[in-house]
This record gives structure tokens, sequence and C-alpha cells, in this order.
């Protein structure tokens, strides 16, 4: 089961076309066809996708299920999405997801996460 390590919800100032968050929480990351999980910690959330650090980078255009869970939570949020850049500069090592499906318990989580900052 993935937990929750830490949540700081604060608004990341960018041009985004919607809010996202500095939250550091512990994410699973699945291949669908394949027997692969990575494990990794966000850097930061919005409803429309993420961004993880993950020793393991996958290529490109990757589709992967992604795994949350909030504190006392007894399954976790479920999200599906695709990996969209990697890491690159000063950032650290990592993947840009963008988020194709998300559970209804995933979109009422991100958007209190949001609502907050």
């Amino acid at each position: 089961m993935v937990t929750l390590a830490r949540i700081e919800t604060r608004r990341v100032d960018e041009r985004r076309l919607v809010p996202r968050v500095l939250v550091d929480l512990n994410v699973r990351l699945r291949l669908p066809k394949l027997d692969v999980a990575y494990l990794g910690r966000s850097i930061n959330i919005s409803i429309r996708g993420m961004y993880v650090l993950v020793d393991g980078l996958t290529p490109v255009g990757t589709s992967l299920d992604v795994d949350l869970c909030a504190i006392g939570a007894l399954v976790p949020m479920q999200l599906r999405g695709r990996v969209i850049r990697h890491g690159s500069g000063d950032e650290p090592s990592g993947m840009g997801l963008m988020f194709d499906w998300i559970s209804p318990e995933a979109v009422v989580f991100i958007e209190r996460l949001v609502s907050r900052s």
C-alpha cells in the first residue's frame, strides 16, 4: 500500500491553465501491460497532472497507472496518465505526468489540496 508522506500545500506561481500545489506524496507507478512498478514521490500536483521523483524513467508517451493514498485511506486512489516529459536542467530526476483518467475519490482529494493553498 502506498502511504501519504507529507502534505505541504503551497500554490506554485506559474502560467499554467490550472492551479497546482507543492505536495510530497508517496506514489506507485505501474506499467499496465507489464509486471513493472516504480515507487516515487510527488513534487506537485494539479487536477491535470503531477511531477514525480522516480529513479526509473519511462519513455515520454508511456501510459501508467498511478496509485496515491491519503492518510487513513484503506485503498489507494487510482489515476491513469502518461509521461509527457522528463526532468531537465536544475530539476530533480523525475517525470511529468498528464492524467487521462482520475477516480472520483482522487478528484475530490486533489481539488481539496488545491483549494487549501
